[in-house]
């Protein structure tokens, strides 16, 4: 079989993120097994998340203080999509990620960490929630429960920067900084410390991005190989 190659740089590349604006005026309303409910931050973006489009989301949470809350103050916290605020359904949810657990900041300092996503929507969904795990303070103060401080750095659709000659290619190697994000076939990939990324085992590529802003993206060449 014989396969027509190529090779794609930075600069031939225009757009790497379709931006996508948010708002945090919303709170997904989550009911416990007692009926207690409790609202949770929900980031609501200008446009309905599609099954057709890949995403990266870039945000950060602050830690809550160590002297704050009677000790209930590390952070246990799901990234969910929601097709509505209350009120929904097991099939109106899709699960993304458990993150990594926040442990309180030390008193009298302000602490943010800050988190990187990609994902593809299984549906439509209006909104991505960041579910907190209830504490005995929350359960004993349902009325000024816990809530999570968030601010959103970077939101959007990753672009597909594979030329439009082939449906799918059958060889992708890239070399870029390590650490960089790539979106491939719909996957989260971070590159490694060797600066290289390969996919050379049969299986058809038909999606690859670098997820991030345009202006962090950095130099890159992308070879590849599609089927003439």
């Amino acid at each position: 079989m014989s396969y027509t190659i190529g090779q794609l740089r930075k600069s031939k590349v225009s757009n790497f993120l379709t931006s996508i604006g948010t708002t945090q005026n919303d709170r997904i309303v989550s009911t416990y097994f007692d009926n207690t409910e409790f609202n949770d931050v929900a980031i609501t973006p200008a446009e309905a998340l599609t099954a057709d489009k890949n995403y990266f989301i870039r945000f950060s949470i602050k830690k809550m203080s160590a002297d704050a809350y009677d000790g209930d103050n590390t952070q246990n916290i799901t990234l969910r999509l929601y097709k509505s605020l209350k009120d929904y359904t097991d099939d109106d949810v899709q699960l993304l990620q458990s993150l990594p657990r926040i442990a309180a900041a030390p008193a009298g300092q302000e602490d943010w960490v800050t988190f990187e996503k990609v994902f593809t929507p299984d549906d439509s969904y209006a909104y991505i929630g960041l579910i907190l795990s209830r504490s005995s303070y929350d359960y004993r103060y349902v009325n000024t429960a816990r809530e999570v401080t968030l601010r959103v750095d970077a939101f959007g659709s990753v672009d597909n920067i594979l030329p439009s000659v082939s449906k799918s290619f059958m060889k992708i190697g890239c070399q870029s900084k390590p650490g960089s994000l790539l979106c491939v076939n719909g996957e989260q990939i971070r590159i490694g410390r060797s600066g290289t990324y390969e996919v050379n085992n049969g299986v058809p590529i038909t999606f690859f991005g670098f997820a991030g802003q345009n202006n962090e993206i950095g130099q890159f060449i992308l070879d590849y190989a599609y089927d003439a």
